[in-house]
């Protein structure tokens, strides 16, 4: 169950499903009995999807998608260091009558 959900979820947010969404939904803001405000909100949400296809079609635009992506998982490594350096593992508390809650 989970691993459909993951999979349905993963095609539809990530590109292009999410940008196609969000211009759809743009769309659908966009009909004739919609009112002022709905109608401006729905040519952000079109032109932010649009414009977001476009850009993520871009391979500069992609390049440094990538590069930030690395970027971040080479701090979360790193943070993760720092944080196994700086807090080292639990000791076993001696003298201490600690039992487990049930």
């Amino acid at each position: 169950m989970l691993i459909t959900l993951k999979t349905l979820l993963h095609t539809l947010l990530l590109p292009p499903g999410g940008p196609l969404l969000l211009a759809a939904a743009g769309a659908w803001l966009l009909r004739p009995r919609a009112s002022a405000g709905a109608a401006k909100a729905g040519w952000l949400l079109l032109a932010a999807g649009l414009a977001s296809l476009w850009l993520l079609a871009t391979p500069l635009v992609v390049e440094v998608v990538l590069v930030v992506d690395v970027v971040l998982v080479v701090l979360v490594v790193l943070v993760l260091l720092v944080v196994l350096v700086v807090l080292p593992p639990c000791r076993e508390a001696r003298g201490l009558n600690v039992t487990a809650i049930l």
